[in-house]
C-alpha cells in the first residue's frame, strides 16, 4: 500500500470556535477515528485486527477456545478450511463492525 502523501497528512482543520483555537494536523484528528476505511491506505487493519488481544486473560482465553474447537474442526475439514474459515470470518466481523458505524475510541 502506498503512503499518504505528505500535503494530505500535514494537512491542518480546526474545531471549536476561533477563540479556542484548536487547530491539529489531519494525523491527530484521524487517530480517534475508528473506521478503517477512512485513515488512507490502512486496509491492512481489517485483516489484522484478530490479533491484537485486550490483556493476557482475553488472550488465554481466545487461545484455550481455538485449541478446543480448533482441534475438532481441523479433523473434520483440514487445516486449509478451517484457517480460510477463521480469516474469512474476522474479515466479515470487521466489515460488519465499520459499516455498523461502531466507535470505540478512547
Amino acid at each position: 500500500m502506498r503512503p499518504t502523501s505528505d500535503d494530505n497528512r500535514m494537512r491542518k482543520a480546526s474545531f471549536g470556535p476561533a477563540a479556542e483555537n484548536h487547530t491539529i494536523n489531519y494525523d491527530e484528528h484521524m487517530k480517534y477515528i475508528c473506521f478503517s476505511f477512512l485513515y488512507p491506505h490502512q486496509l491492512w487493519r481489517m485483516i489484522t485486527v484478530n490479533l491484537i488481544h485486550m490483556g493476557w486473560f482475553h488472550l488465554l482465553s481466545n487461545l484455550s477456545k481455538q485449541l478446543m474447537y480448533g482441534i475438532l474442526l481441523e479433523r473434520k475439514y483440514g487445516s486449509v478450511g478451517v484457517i480460510t474459515l477463521y480469516w474469512l470470518s474476522e474479515f466479515g466481523a470487521s466489515l460488519n463492525s465499520m459499516l455498523s458505524g461502531s466507535r470505540n475510541c478512547k
